[in-house]
């Protein structure tokens, strides 16, 4: 029998985050899921995939480099149990 029972670990975990910033470095005005990518500076230096909602127009998108918007995100984890964003949800784009 062993002497501790390890905890599981997690594989992911969703956050939701309101009013932050995000740089736009891809798009693809045919599809809300394909081609898109942002950085959230805020979370991680590299570029994430980003899916729109589908409520969400693209042509809103268009043009602009940065936007505050208010997002969730899937996190994963690296080698040393570090989060690592993953995809991030466009859930609404504030003023």
């Amino acid at each position: 029998m062993p002497r501790f029972v390890q905890e599981p670990i997690e594989e992911e975990y969703v956050e939701d985050f309101k009013n932050i910033e995000l740089e736009i470095r891809a798009t693809d005005l045919d599809s809300n899921k394909r081609g898109w990518a942002v950085v959230i500076s805020e979370l991680h230096k590299k570029r994430v995939r980003l899916q729109l909602d589908p409520g969400l127009d693209p042509e809103i998108l268009l043009g602009k480099r940065k936007i505050t918007a208010d997002v969730t995100v899937i996190f994963g984890y690296d080698n040393e149990r570090n989060r690592i964003p993953k995809l991030v949800f466009l859930r609404g784009i504030n003023k």
